[in-house]
């Protein structure tokens, strides 16, 4: 993260499936300049306040506030004012972009477990110009400068680097850092999650003399070349048959023979199969859904392994990679079957000489209860 010393920066990254989700909380470039104009209109006697003029023709501004102070309204047809053109074609008109200070966000991969691709965004500097209602601050253009390069076309697997995938956040980065006096640089090398997807990294940042700047949002592709994927459902009931699809991703230019494996205890999750061979083509997935029931409440593990398997019937062998896997585990929600009824007793008392108990009546679970179903708790 680049910005000027002595600035306060909040740093996060969010996986790109959250954050097509929208978030109406989130501060981003068009927001802060929709703030400005309306804190600009919030300060002047006028609603429009003149706010295309400030910001296209700073000179003709000028001009108009000497006489907004008494009161004046103006009618004029001096050319340097009607040479404002105020009005544009939204359809050809780029959507504006605040004031905001030099600033970067970057991330790398180095060290990490996962094959990363990364990329940068820069942003120029220029001059400082005051705007109406809010601090000088420097002016830019934030624009990608720096791309990833094509990867050559592979024609065997690379072996991952995780055993077993199991940390999969929805957000990975959500923190702040301070740029000391002397420092415009901050770096740091972090090890990716093992969610395989597209990270939006956003940075903001605050700074005494040159106010908030806000960084444009950076990718950050963490990939496989071939790699297996979970689909559970939000939560499923006790004794509740359900598919469990697992798809299978082949990254590489020629055809892999896969086994995939569902690795699940037989007192918790049971399956009709538990096995498959499949052919998978060059750039390609293929799903396989099973048959499956959960047998006990809570959180249970369910792991699959997607191995490369030399001799399957009708797949092509391949030279290099053979007993190459990618394993992974999510959690499977499971809650109790029937229809959750709650009791609450409470009690209040005055402590006076601190010798005074609590005392609550004995909780009676019915007969007729869902098994391990029963749950109690306090709160004082």
């Amino acid at each position: 993260v680049a910005a000027e010393p002595d600035s306060l920066c909040a740093i996060s990254a969010t996986d790109k499936s959250v954050d097509l989700l929208g978030n109406k909380n989130k501060v981003t470039s068009e927001t802060i300049g929709k703030l400005q104009a309306e804190i600009g209109d919030r300060k002047t006697s006028r609603s429009e306040n003149y706010w295309e003029y400030q910001r296209k023709c700073p000179q003709t501004y000028d001009a108009i506030k000497v006489y907004e102070s008494t009161g004046i309204q103006i009618l004029t047809d001096l050319s340097f004012i009607n040479s404002c053109e105020t009005i544009t074609d939204a359809k050809n008109e780029p959507e504006y972009e605040p004031e905001i200070m030099h600033s970067a966000v970057a991330f790398s991969a180095g060290g990490g477990q996962i094959e990363a691709q990364s990329f940068m965004a820069e942003a120029d500097e220029a001059d400082f110009s005051p705007r109406v209602g809010v601090a000088p601050r420097r002016r830019n253009k934030p624009r990608p400068s720096a791309s990833h390069s094509e990867a050559s076309p592979a024609n065997f697997p690379t072996k991952p680097k995780v055993q077993l995938r199991n940390y999969f956040p929805e957000n990975w980065l959500f923190e702040t850092i301070e740029l000391g006096e002397n420092r415009k640089v901050f770096k740091s090398e972090l090890t990716s999650p093992h969610t395989i997807t597209t990270w939006i990294g956003e940075a903001i940042c605050m700074n005494n003399q040159f106010g908030l700047g806000v960084s444009n949002p950076t990718s950050l592709l963490v990939n496989q070349d071939f790699f297996a994927e979970i689909r559970l459902p939000y939560s499923v009931k006790r004794g509740e048959t359900f598919p469990l699809n697992v798809t299978v991703f082949n990254y590489i230019d020629v055809e892999l023979p896969i086994r995939v494996k569902l690795i699940t205890s037989e007192e918790e999750v049971q399956s009709d199969k538990s096995e498959f061979d499949i052919c998978i083509g060059p750039n390609d997935n293929k799903v396989i859904t099973m048959k499956t029931t959960a047998l006990k409440l809570g959180e249970l593990n369910v792991t699959v392994e997607a191995v490369i398997t030399n001799g399957i019937k009708d797949c092509k062998d391949v030279t290099e990679g053979n007993g190459f896997k990618d394993a992974l585990v999510r959690q499977l929600r499971v809650k109790p079957e029937g229809v959750p009824i709650e009791k609450v007793e409470s009690d209040f008392k005055c402590f006076e000489s601190g010798k005074e108990k609590f005392q609550m009546s004995k909780l009676e679970v019915p007969t007729d209860a869902v098994s391990d179903s029963e749950r109690a708790w306090v709160y004082v």
